[in-house]
């Protein structure tokens, strides 16, 4: 019973892992979208 408690939680902390670091990448991406996004908004707003 131990052992499969213990092989759950990890199986757990495995996927609750590697849920956060495609989280972190995802906000990183978006930020840097979104930092692309305005200075591209700030070109086309200065050239009109």
């Amino acid at each position: 019973m131990d052992s499969v408690y213990g092989i759950a939680v990890r199986a757990f902390a495995g996927a609750y892992g590697s849920f956060c670091k495609q989280l972190v990448m995802l906000a990183l991406i978006l930020r840097d979208y979104s930092f692309h996004f305005a200075s591209v908004v700030h070109v086309v707003v200065c050239s009109v």
